[in-house]
C-alpha cells in the first residue's frame, strides 16, 4: 500500500505535535520539582520575624446583599435619580424637540443607529 504525500504530511505533523506536547510536559515537571526545592530553602525569607511591624495595604469591600424582594432591581433608577437630583431638567423648545425626534427616528433600525443619532 502506497501512502500519498498528503498522508505523510499528516503523519509528520501529528508526530511533531505529540512530541512537542511530550517535551513541554517533561520540562514542566522538572520545573515544578526545582521550584519546590527552592521554596523549601527560601522559606525563612517569606515569613517575617516576630519583632517587625506589619502593615495592611489592601482594603476589602463588603459584598452587598441582593434585594430578594425585587431581584431584577439593580438600582439603576436610584443611580439615575442620585445623578439628576442636584440638576434641573431643561425643557427644549418644541421646534428643537421635533427636530431631534426626527433625527432619532431616521437613525432607528439602521446599522450603528446609536452613532448616527
Amino acid at each position: 500500500m502506497k501512502l500519498s504525500k498528503t498522508t505523510w504530511w499528516m503523519i509528520g505533523g501529528s508526530v511533531l505535535a505529540v512530541s512537542g506536547i511530550g517535551l513541554y510536559l517533561l520540562l514542566s515537571k522538572k520545573k515544578k520539582k526545582n521550584s519546590q526545592s527552592e521554596i523549601a530553602t527560601t522559606a525563612d525569607g517569606i515569613f517575617p520575624k516576630q519583632s517587625t511591624p506589619q502593615s495592611v495595604t489592601q482594603k476589602a469591600k463588603v459584598k452587598e446583599e441582593p434585594n430578594w424582594n425585587k431581584p431584577f432591581n439593580y438600582g439603576y433608577i436610584d443611580d439615575v435619580k442620585a445623578w439628576v437630583a442636584p440638576r434641573t431638567i431643561k425643557e427644549l423648545p418644541r421646534a428643537k424637540a421635533v427636530e431631534l425626534a426626527k433625527v432619532l427616528k431616521d437613525a432607528k433600525g439602521t446599522f450603528n443607529d446609536d452613532e448616527k443619532a
